[in-house]
């Protein structure tokens, strides 16, 4: 078994002139990225590696999954192809993940994630909303078998807990 992680970035900041690239996170955001990272920590399975876009929010909420989880420094590493990439090109990211590992977070961003659980879950969601972790099961030995039908484990987001 293989379990997929889909973090959606936390709520950003639009109240600076920068890049989207480096936009911060909103107040709101670091809120809301504690919330769901200590709902995370309550369940019994954790990843056992973070690997985040390299846009400044993306980062962010990765590490603020990274301290809450209390993850060693080595398992949070940075992916500068998740930001902006196309939906082919996040399926052969996947497919390249490291084997020894079973439990891994992706934290990128829409409409990529939303996509990507739409193609995998037979029911799914107009929206992967900011802050929002799916916890996708995939019945594979290897992460290049990633693109069959997975099982959803969890779907959290703050709205759920307000």
């Amino acid at each position: 078994m293989k379990y997929l992680y889909l973090l959606r970035h936390a709520k950003s900041s639009w109240d600076y002139t920068v890049a989207d690239w480096n936009r911060p996170l909103s107040e709101r955001g670091i809120i809301d990225a504690e919330l769901i990272s200590q709902v995370l920590k309550k369940q019994k399975q954790h990843p056992e590696l973070i690997v985040s876009s390299n846009a400044a929010r993306a980062i962010h909420t990765a590490s603020i999954f990274h301290k809450t989880l209390n993850l060693p420094a080595a398992c949070l590493t940075i992916q500068p192809e998740l930001y902006m990439c196309s939906l082919r090109h996040f399926k052969k990211i996947i497919h390249q993940l490291p084997e020894d590992k079973d439990h891994i977070m992706l934290v990128s961003h829409n409409p990529l994630l939303t996509q990507f659980f739409n193609m995998v879950i037979d029911h799914g969601v107009d929206n992967i909303p900011t802050s929002g972790l799916a916890i996708l099961k995939f019945d594979i030995d290897t992460w290049s078998q990633v693109g069959s039908i997975a099982d959803l484990v969890h779907f959290e987001y703050p709205k759920k807990y307000k």
